[in-house]
């Protein structure tokens, strides 16, 4: 799993940052979910689709976080089993004129009897939940299989029946989808059927089995789009949609492939974090979003709207939002030069620099900006 940075956290909480952000940071740092769910100003569509994705309940969760209160109250937990305890062992009465000394020694041996059977028992229980988490690492198998009266082996769930629809694997991990065009671009058959296996694997065919899932397959696209180019992901969208692709995985194709506005340039390079030759602006590039920060700048005496004592900084979003002045300074990971002239990418959005200034976008919306030491202008 991706480690966040303290900035991640940060926005995670933040009523101020934009949904689709939220959005993005829920996807790549599953452990910012509940953050998230309790930030103020989260849509509530989106919240109550966080929390299905943890197991817990919506009404009233927000709030108990901000009270202070514990957030475990609003888990939904498992029905709790009876504990299983050792059989009591029947004792002769002791003698009306039985020492004190003989009745103690019997109430201590009965106390270590019962605490030997319920570390036993704790052990055993320990051992069949281990197991069956062993046993559930097989995607879209059955937990525990019983031998029918027939002779057949069949599910310990009989109202759950396994998949005989045939696919290239029995499972899909997430890392299956790294091996989208590693065939050099020639193989739109195998790049559509490993999307086609991935999302069986990872959907109940109307819908993705968990954010994380669909975050990859838009990933995965990104890269294909970058590495084949567009006309080639479209083959593979194609033939997948054509060749079993599930409800989910075709609802999600059919977002991706609306052909981009401005569109990524050639030889982009990979980057999410990069800055000018000056090393005067500084920016980071998520899948959907970029924001840029500026070291130095003349707006103020120009006339121009600023960030006033704060770090500048200006951004653009997926759901074409241009502004300043959302976020403070860059995160502390190091950032690449983008030397003048060339361009980089990360997911949907791109930024190419020149030595006028830094221009950002976002390729689907083709919205984004210009910005330079002397001014910046929004598209």
């Amino acid at each position: 799993m991706a480690l966040h940075s303290p900035q991640d956290e940060w926005a995670a909480g933040d009523p101020n940052t934009p949904p689709d952000h939220l959005w993005r940071l829920a996807t790549q740092y599953p452990d910012l979910r509940p953050i998230i769910a309790a930030n103020p100003g989260i849509p509530e569509g989106m919240r109550v689709r966080l929390l299905s994705q943890q197991g817990i309940v919506a009404a009233g969760y927000a709030d108990a976080v901000r009270q202070g209160l514990p957030a475990q109250l609003y888990r939904q937990e498992p029905t709790p089993q009876p504990a299983v305890t050792a059989p009591q062992q029947a004792h002769e009465p002791a003698p009306a004129t039985a020492p004190t000394e003989v009745i103690d020694y019997e109430h201590k041996r009965n106390n270590r009897t019962a605490v030997i059977l319920g570390s036993l028992v704790g052990a055993l229980l320990i051992t069949i939940v281990v197991a069956l988490i062993i046993v559930m690492g097989g995607a879209g198998k059955p937990l525990l299989t019983a031998v029918s009266p027939s002779g057949g082996a069949t599910s310990a769930k009989p109202s759950q029946q396994e998949s005989t629809s045939p696919s290239p694997s029995s499972t899909a991990s997430a890392a299956s989808l790294d091996r989208l065009g590693q065939t050099g671009c020639s193989a739109v058959s195998t790049d559509a059927n490993l999307l086609v296996t991935f999302a069986k694997a990872n959907s109940d065919d109307v819908k993705w089995r968990d954010l994380d899932s669909e975050g990859q397959v838009e990933q995965g696209i990104a890269s294909l789009k970058q590495a084949c180019g567009e006309e080639y992901v479209k083959q593979v969208a194609e033939k997948a949609k054509a060749g079993g692709a599930t409800k989910s995985l075709a609802t999600t194709l059919d977002r991706l492939m609306i052909a981009d506005v401005k569109p990524i340039p050639n030889g982009a390079l990979q980057l999410d974090r990069i800055n000018s030759p000056s090393k005067n602006i500084d920016c980071v590039l998520y899948e959907d979003s970029v924001f840029c920060s500026l070291a130095t700048q003349n707006y103020a005496s120009a006339g121009i709207p600023d960030c006033g004592s704060m770090m500048f900084n200006i951004y653009v979003d997926g759901n074409s939002q241009v502004g300043i002045c959302n976020l403070g300074d860059p995160p502390s990971t190091t950032p690449t030069e983008l030397a003048y002239g060339q361009s980089a990418t990360n997911g949907g959005v791109a930024c190419t620099s020149e030595s006028t200034g830094m221009t950002c976008w976002v390729a689907k919306t083709g919205h984004g900006f210009t910005v330079s030491k002397q001014g910046y202008t929004k598209f």
